[in-house]
């Protein structure tokens, strides 16, 4: 069971995101995105999921910039209202608050105590958005076979400023 935080983007954005920890040392970070739901039942449990196989992992809620708390079922009008919501989600933004996960996890890494080893990258995990998100921003490129861990279905991000010296702006909820 992980817990909430809110996290802050670039532009000043204030944001929820799941986060679910692994029981002992993380194997790395990994950022997974929301479907047309929002961080719904599902996506905690997929985050939850990749905790239990040992990684650190974010879902940041990236409707909150259309409407907060969002959590959508998978009925026919659910699934037309969570289209709707897609369409007025600007991408440029969606990619400040996926960049503001990985910033967290990346100072995480760097931050870490108690003899747990940093990793170097944080991977994004998705069925369908990381396509989108690769074509607005050349810094989110498949890595083989897999991210943070060598995770087989993720993609590494290695921001190009490197880690961040600094904590991001998170709360906890």
């Amino acid at each position: 069971m992980g817990t909430l935080l809110e996290l802050a983007a670039a532009d000043g954005h204030r944001f929820a995101a799941y986060r679910a920890d692994p029981p002992g040392k993380p194997r790395g970070g990994l950022v997974v995105i929301q479907e047309i739901f929002g961080v719904n039942s599902h996506i905690r449990g997929v985050a939850d999921g990749y905790a239990a196989d040992g990684y650190v992992a974010i879902a940041p809620a990236l409707f909150d910039r259309v409407e907060r708390g969002l959590d959508i079922g998978y009925s026919q009008p659910e699934i037309d209202r969570g289209r709707a919501l897609m369409q007025k989600m600007a991408m440029d933004a969606a990619l400040m608050d996926v960049a503001a996960a990985v910033a967290f996890l990346m100072w995480m890494s760097a931050a870490m105590i108690n003899s747990r080893v940093p990793w170097r990258s944080v991977s994004i995990i998705s069925a369908k958005a990381p396509r989108r998100l690769r074509a607005r921003d050349p810094a989110i490129q498949p890595r083989g076979r897999g991210g943070a861990g060598g995770h087989p279905h993720a993609e590494s991000w290695r921001p190009g400023t490197g880690c961040p010296t600094s904590p991001p702006t998170f709360t906890p909820r």
